[in-house]
């Protein structure tokens, strides 16, 4: 199954950036609305931190590798 995640809307305070996101499923919208994730900024570049990733996998109702 292909998972993407298309971001409707960014907000960078500082090393933080809130998202919202609209999820699909083989191109097809996911019917789950705008979702909200929160990235970070390490080392020069912005990162999906572990939580938020295993959230976006679960959607999907897919394993979280640790």
């Amino acid at each position: 199954m292909d998972i993407s995640a298309a971001v409707t809307s960014v907000a960078i305070d500082g090393d933080t950036a809130a998202i919202t996101y609209v999820l699909s499923f083989n191109g097809v919208d996911a019917g789950y609305g705008d979702l909200d994730a929160t990235m970070a900024l390490l080392d020069g570049a912005w990162v999906v931190p572990h939580d938020e990733y295993c959230a976006f996998q679960s959607q999907a109702r897919n394993n979280c590798p640790d």
